[in-house]
């Protein structure tokens, strides 16, 4: 038995869907008023099937973006990474990375040669921040 059509909230006439995905800078959210567009065409909206066709989506990610705007409205559709930019905030500063760096220019205090640990053991004593050793590496400016 086939699912019943979904249905879109009206947060938005069918011409402000037009403007908004029209104006859209970011892909991932133009997408998705792309979806939200074809669900909620007033004469010939179209099944979660062709739309997913049409967007390269799943069925299921048609569904789960209806449901985030019938929920949410146009706040649904954002991409919400650009809203919570945690991942690109740096754990080490311009000078904290500088000062490290010119750390590493010797020999480590126990000699012999640098490691993610060690640096990360580095960053943690002098800097207070705890860092994995491959991420500790990476700061160090040196190569996986």
């Amino acid at each position: 038995m086939p699912r019943p059509r979904t249905q879109i909230s009206p947060h938005l006439d069918y011409a402000d869907l037009t403007q908004r995905y029209v104006q859209c800078q970011d892909a991932g959210e133009k997408n998705r008023w792309l979806v939200i567009r074809l669900l909620s065409h007033p004469k010939t909206p179209m099944s979660i099937e062709q739309t997913a066709e049409i967007c390269g989506l799943s069925c299921s990610g048609v569904r789960k973006i209806a449901r985030r705007y019938n929920a949410e409205g146009a706040v649904g559709l954002v991409n919400r990474q650009r809203l919570n930019p945690g991942g690109n905030r740096l754990a080490l500063s311009d000078e904290q990375q500088r000062l490290l760096r010119q750390r590493l220019q010797s020999a480590p205090d126990d000699g012999g040669l640098w490691s993610g640990p060690k640096v990360g053991e580095y960053i943690e004593t002098y800097f207070g921040i705890c860092l994995h050793p491959s991420t500790a590496w990476k700061y160090g400016g040196l190569q996986c």
